[in-house]
């Protein structure tokens, strides 16, 4: 993720993520909220160890990711539409099976994925090595029912 795209991220949830210090602790900052919800979501890691990448507590990581998806669920309409009539409907279905490889009927949306090869990095190689035997980055496209990609 760019820099910008987590900034982004941040000022979009800021309103709702961010805490306060109290007289008892310092809260942790917006960034490092949002960097800890993304980092749990994206790499799958155990809340054990996403707390102890981000030198936190493990309740702390569940309650900062928990907040974040919240948020997101409140949010998701702002950025992911789905067909408002009846007709609307008709219209994606039409376009998903008139460039449909697979002909699979009805179809509004489609969401794949897929392994990218890459080099073995120096550190961290086995978190890259995947079921097939090779080291690669997933790439999960999302495609709409307008036929817009909505995420990658």
């Amino acid at each position: 993720m760019s820099r910008r795209t987590f900034q982004f991220v941040v000022n979009l949830v800021r309103n709702s993520v961010e805490k306060r210090d109290s007289r008892f602790r310092e809260a942790a900052s917006i960034e490092k909220r949002v960097a800890v919800a993304l980092w749990r979501l994206a790499s799958g890691n155990a809340y054990r160890t996403v707390a102890s990448t981000f030198g936190i507590g493990k309740s702390t990581a569940v309650e900062i990711t928990n907040s974040f998806i919240h948020i997101l669920n409140e949010l998701y309409e702002d950025w992911i539409t789905f067909p408002a009539s009846v007709q609307e409907t008709d219209e994606a279905i039409q376009r998903f099976s008139d460039n449909n490889l697979f002909n699979i009927p009805q179809i509004l949306g489609a969401i794949d994925g897929s392994h990218i090869p890459i080099k073995a990095p120096k550190h961290n190689k086995e978190s890259y090595f995947n079921r097939k035997h090779f080291y690669s980055v997933n790439l999960q496209a999302v495609v709409g029912f307008d036929g817009r990609f909505l995420d990658f």
